[in-house]
């Protein structure tokens, strides 16, 4: 069963709650982009602290999906602050360049440790590829991951079309996950037209942002998201 999924991408925290209010009870998921600018020109809300005021359903699920540098330095926060699900932004953990070379241990390391210390406090763990990015640049580390992420547009963005080229990427995804066990996730320029194509390029969740708090009733268009995926 594919999961349709609302996503937040908001520079205030007001902004934040107000979204998250428009899906309750829609959604039993809600992911938040949190952007300081570093991996892109965008910043977005990304205090951790404020989530320990949201007043929200006791059964809305955050997933933190943190598109920075380092994310090794900010993720305790957010496990910290409740979020049930962290995705990190694999060009913000890779080495490049000479580090490419000589920096492959610590690169595991960094993730080892982000992700026992999300599988700790029973929080689950991906990891984000965006537009330049394979499925083969991670493949070591597929099975240290719960979700495997497709950012089919730039990093930071929302309300864009997606790069087609991610369907081949979600697909052979979708064909390295029958080893590990992890699931698919499509992020970027998804709206009633596109959604039947992502699901047939076998994501597993599927998140929407501007479609969603574009429309005049969030909660509706989540739901008409949906039976798409189901015709």
């Amino acid at each position: 069963m594919i999961q349709v999924l609302p996503s937040i991408n908001s520079e205030t925290w007001n902004e934040v709650q107000e979204r998250v209010h428009k899906i309750e009870g829609a959604s039993d998921w809600v992911e938040i982009d949190v952007c300081d600018g570093t991996l892109s020109k965008r910043t977005t809300w990304n205090n951790p602290d404020d989530l320990k005021t949201l007043q929200a359903p006791a059964t809305l699920r955050i997933a933190a999906h943190l598109l920075v540098k380092h994310p090794e330095k900010y993720i305790e926060q957010w496990v910290h602050a409740g979020v049930r699900r962290v995705i990190v932004q694999w060009e913000g953990i890779r080495r490049t360049g000479i580090g490419a070379l000589f920096g492959k241990r610590s690169e595991r390391r960094v993730i080892e440790s982000m992700r026992q210390l999300c599988k700790d406090n029973w929080v689950e763990f991906g990891i984000s590829l965006g537009l330049a990015s394979k499925p083969a640049d991670i493949q070591a580390y597929l099975g240290l991951c719960d979700i495997v992420q497709v950012l089919a547009v730039p990093i930071g963005l929302s309300g864009g079309s997606f790069s087609e080229s991610c369907f081949l990427k979600a697909q052979q995804l979708a064909y390295l996950k029958q080893k590990h066990a992890f699931r698919v996730e499509w992020d970027g320029g998804v709206n009633l037209n596109t959604i039947p194509f992502v699901a047939k390029a076998k994501a597993d969740i599927i998140v929407s942002t501007s479609f969603v708090f574009n429309a005049p009733n969030a909660a509706a268009a989540l739901e008409a998201l949906r039976r798409q995926v189901l015709l």
